[in-house]
């Protein structure tokens, strides 16, 4: 049996949290965190672009909740030198970890595109395997951002040589296996903290119901769809009020529920929050609606069941999987406003057929960090002992 204690890994990262990109990625911090929790030795590594540096690369090492971090910020002089300076970036993080005596065992690729091009090259020269958790909706038909066709056969052999994919959803992992089929497949999910995602202690009981939407308002969110349905809801009844909440440009989105002349009655406004704030917001709530045009596999969603909290969500990516039991929540289509609509007045008629304590329980099943983590550590296992 394979010792992960005289192993190292490394989180090689497309998408991470830094200084420059906020929260991009925290689902991956995630995963890191509750690795680290279980003593696996690991170090994160991403590169990140900053054209505000005065030098052309910055590197940063720090510790976060006892992850051990990289960053390696790179700037470029023209803009078709670009990727050539982020591989360099990726290169002078790698000499860093030589310096620092950690010898990679193991490279766990966050993000295929582009992370995973440096595995592959480490694989050739050094022959050190790798495993892909992929979490991009890039390989999503639905989609209408796409990766470049002359990156398709470098895509396809980054793939072929990875011991595992790991989609944190089924219908990821089935897009991907359109491209390459040759490689084991598993699903694991995304992460969340039942420490802090808990319970709230508030019930319902005869006051209003209070609707939750959390993001980074994206066009693909559509929040403006919620909205234009929160206005018509709120010309028929008036026992229900929605928060918009997020680290998108919230002066947007209040200027849209002006021009739709929502009243303040009924929606409230919250910005940029850190995990406890999200936390409490959504114990605060009833039910989390998400009508994104296109998804994968939205940790909101994962957060807002381990609160117990019912759902009405788009069927999109990985949605489905998430909301496959109909005492989750309504599942309903993409844009259609209609059934929006009708799904908000179902909640607030039918709140007490949902019950908080089995919808978190169905979620520590599947997305606590007991359940992921062993998930990993029997991939790392498998493929250390090859």
């Amino acid at each position: 049996m394979i010792d992960l204690n005289n192993k190292n890994i490394l989180f090689l990262c497309s998408w991470y949290p830094s200084k420059v990109q906020g929260f991009n990625g925290n689902f991956v911090f995630k995963h890191a965190r509750c690795l680290v929790k279980r003593n696996i030795n690991l170090f994160v590594l991403v590169v990140c672009e900053d054209l505000t540096l005065n030098r052309r690369f910055n590197l940063e090492e720090g510790v976060n909740e006892n992850v051990k971090e990289v960053v390696v910020y790179y700037s470029y002089p023209f803009k078709f030198l670009k990727q050539f300076y982020k591989i360099l970036a990726y290169l002078k993080g790698l000499k860093y970890l030589k310096q620092k005596e950690f010898n990679i065992n193991l490279i766990h690729v966050n993000v295929l595109i582009d992370a995973g091009f440096i595995a592959l090259l480490l694989n050739y020269l050094k022959k050190i395997p790798y495993i892909i958790t992929e979490h991009s909706s890039i390989f999503s038909p639905l989609n209408p951002i796409t990766y470049s066709k002359f990156l398709k056969p470098l895509i396809k052999k980054t793939i072929q040589r990875s011991k595992y994919i790991l989609p944190v959803s089924n219908e990821l992992g089935d897009n991907i296996r359109k491209i390459s089929s040759v490689v084991p497949y598993k699903k694991i999910p995304n992460v969340v903290d039942e420490n802090i995602f808990k319970l709230s202690d508030q019930r319902v009981g005869e006051r209003n119901i209070n609707f939750l939407h959390v993001s980074s308002f994206a066009k693909l969110k559509n929040v403006e769809g919620i909205l234009s349905v929160i206005k018509k809801l709120s010309l028929q009844r008036t026992d229900f009020s929605i928060t918009i909440a997020g680290d998108g440009d919230l002066e947007e989105i209040k200027n849209m529920a002006k021009e739709k002349n929502i009243q303040r009655d009924y929606i409230n406004f919250h910005g940029t929050m850190n995990e406890t704030e999200i936390a409490e917001i959504f114990q605060s709530h009833d039910v989390f609606v998400l009508f994104s045009d296109y998804e994968n596999l939205p940790c909101v969603l994962l957060e807002a069941q381990m609160c117990g909290m019912p759902l009405i969500a788009t069927n999109v990516g990985g949605v489905s999987e998430i909301l496959s039991n109909e005492q989750d929540g309504i599942l309903i289509e993409a844009g259609d406003e209609i059934g929006l609509f009708n799904s908000l007045n179902q909640m607030i008629d039918n709140i007490d057929k949902y019950n908080p304590s089995l919808i978190r329980e169905r979620a520590i099943k599947q997305y606590s960090e007991k359940v992921v983590t062993d998930n990993f550590i029997e991939i790392y296992k498998n493929v250390l002992s090859l």
